[in-house]
């Protein structure tokens, strides 16, 4: 607010010299940041708009997931779009047609492969998931054309950019994990007994029964749930009903089999007697790469701010100001 307030009273005087068209690579910036105070906002509203209504007693609403799905969907189309297009785009001034005629092949190979995609996965259209997957692959070979480019230009490569397409690149993948995990994720709660099996989508999980094991500072029932794949045993998941020495209530500990492609998850419920648990069961794909597209971009923002250059600019402004101070007092 101070900040603001200060520069309100001081506008008048401050002035700079440079200028930009409305098709430049500082628009393509403006409009970024807009969208993402935009995505902030929404998450703020979304999060205490409830709690406000029920502090004057308003009523009582609740805010979930299909609120932050519809807005992040709306919010994050145009900033996926500027992703690909913004490293393409000169300062100052470009010209459209210029970047139009470098992206359009992307933009068709990209949209194309996206719709195809869902085929090859479940054999049926999904458009939602196609666009999301159209959206992960527009960004991911946008910026590794720039960056082949850039490094082929270039005798060096800014760390700075380095840590922009890293970034870029971990959107990419964690657009194509969330895609993924909301189109096609599965989830069942399902009664079974030993020597029974349930299959989902392509895997097949059998459930031989339960054991007794003793661990530390708990006694446990051990579920034993084999997953096969295409016939083959993969793995076998160990989910537990857990009893502390220090408190008599059940606690469930999943067994989870994770890989780069998916996770699979098993939770024992309640036993139903003989033999017989409550089960739940989980299936979700490339739910890895969200956490993957997160690191990137992590590594990426401080790749970026690491920059040298910046680390110089700042030096050499405060070696011009020190002499400046040291006049005026004296």
């Amino acid at each position: 607010g101070g900040s603001l307030a200060l520069y309100a009273w001081r506008s008048e005087t401050v002035s700079t010299t440079g200028s930009f068209k409305w098709f430049s690579r500082e628009t393509a910036l403006l409009l970024n940041n807009a969208i993402l105070v935009t995505a902030a906002v929404a998450v703020f509203v979304g999060t205490l708009y409830p709690l406000v209504l029920d502090a004057f007693g308003l009523g009582k609403i609740s805010v979930g997931r299909p609120y932050f799905d519809s807005m992040f969907a709306l919010i994050g189309a145009p900033l996926l779009l500027l992703l690909g297009i913004g490293p393409y785009v000169r300062w100052k001034s470009d010209d459209p047609a210029r970047v139009r005629k470098s992206l359009q092949v992307v933009f068709a190979i990209s949209l194309a492969l996206g719709l195809i995609l869902p085929f090859v996965i479940d054999g049926a259209l999904n458009i939602g998931a196609g666009l999301g997957l159209a959206a992960a692959l527009w960004v991911g070979i946008t910026t590794l054309q720039h960056y082949i480019k850039r490094v082929r230009s270039a005798s060096k490569v800014p760390l700075a950019y380095t840590g922009m397409t890293l970034a870029h690149l971990g959107m990419a993948m964690f657009v194509a994990g969330v895609t993924m995990v909301m189109a096609y994720e599965q989830e069942k709660d399902l009664r079974m007994e030993p020597g029974s099996s349930y299959k989902m989508s392509g895997y097949e999980f059998k459930f031989l029964g339960t054991r007794k094991v003793q661990g530390p500072n708990y006694v446990a029932d051990e579920g034993r749930i084999e997953v096969y794949h295409d016939g083959e045993l993969i793995e076998e998941l160990n989910p537990q009903k857990r009893v502390y020495n220090d408190q008599n209530n059940p606690m469930t500990e999943a067994s989870i089999e994770i890989s780069l492609m998916r996770d699979l998850y098993s939770a024992l419920g309640e036993p139903l007697g003989g033999g017989a648990w409550s089960m739940r069961l989980y299936y979700k794909p490339m739910i890895r790469w969200i956490w993957l597209g997160c690191i990137f971009m992590t590594i990426g923002g401080v790749l970026a701010v690491s920059d040298r250059r910046y680390r110089r600019s700042r030096v050499a402004k405060r070696r011009v100001e020190i002499p400046v101070q040291v006049v005026t007092q004296s």
